[in-house]
């Protein structure tokens, strides 16, 4: 059943806005909350009748499975475990684009003529980079 949320009172006195809203899911009896604030709107009372509704139904769906009179097991939760490490495949194609990006420094430093296009870290990176090379990378190329 959707519930509904209804303005049963509002008023302003004293510089300060008091209202009342009616909860209903229809099954269970009709819950009455007073509220007073400062200052308000209508986008903020329908905001706060919403998250009201949520919270409800929050508690209403909420299974507390703790039997009466019997202790409660106060064992910590255990701590997830550990994700898992890159496979392969990512530590490849990681290894991969660190040598690309040391390639692109390298010709970017040849374009500025600060180093030799001969400079010997050039080749080998070139050869390496070309039989490593996957389809897959080429999305991750800019």
């Amino acid at each position: 059943m959707a519930w509904t949320a209804t303005l049963l009172r509002l008023s302003k006195a004293h510089g300060r806005v008091n209202l009342e809203i009616r909860y209903d899911d229809g099954i269970d009896p009709p819950i009455d909350k007073s509220y007073q604030f400062e200052r308000t709107n209508k986008k903020q009372i329908r905001a706060l009748a919403a998250r009201e509704v949520a919270r409800l139904q929050e508690i209403k769906d909420e299974v507390i499975d703790i039997v009466v009179d019997q202790p409660i097991d106060l064992t910590p939760p255990p701590d997830p475990p550990d994700p898992p490490g890159p496979t392969p495949e990512q530590i490849a194609e990681r290894l991969w684009f660190q040598d690309w990006n040391k390639l692109q420094t390298l010709l970017v430093l040849v374009n500025a003529e600060i180093i030799q296009p001969t400079d010997s870290r050039i080749d080998p990176l070139k050869v390496s980079l070309r039989a490593g090379l996957l389809n897959s990378y080429l999305s991750g190329i800019l």
